[in-house]
């Protein structure tokens, strides 16, 4: 009887599950963990360009101001 139950196909579970399966079991556990990672690194991915770029255009006046003196 036990070798009858191990070969049949009813019990042995599927090997395979579609997208949309797998989809609409994992989406509702990963999405609130990553929502908040990916806008934070968003911000600050926003901050350090803005930051380069400030910092360029100081520099940017720096060197002006410099030629004007020589």
């Amino acid at each position: 009887m036990l070798r009858e139950l191990r070969t049949d196909p009813g019990i042995v579970a599927p090997l395979f599950f579609p997208l949309e399966h797998e989809a609409a079991v994992f989406l509702p556990l990963w999405a609130p963990l990553l929502l908040p990672v990916l806008v934070g690194t968003a911000k600050e991915v926003k901050r350090r360009r803005g930051k380069r770029k400030r910092e360029r255009e100081r520099e940017r006046e720096r060197k002006r101001k410099e030629e004007k003196l020589e």
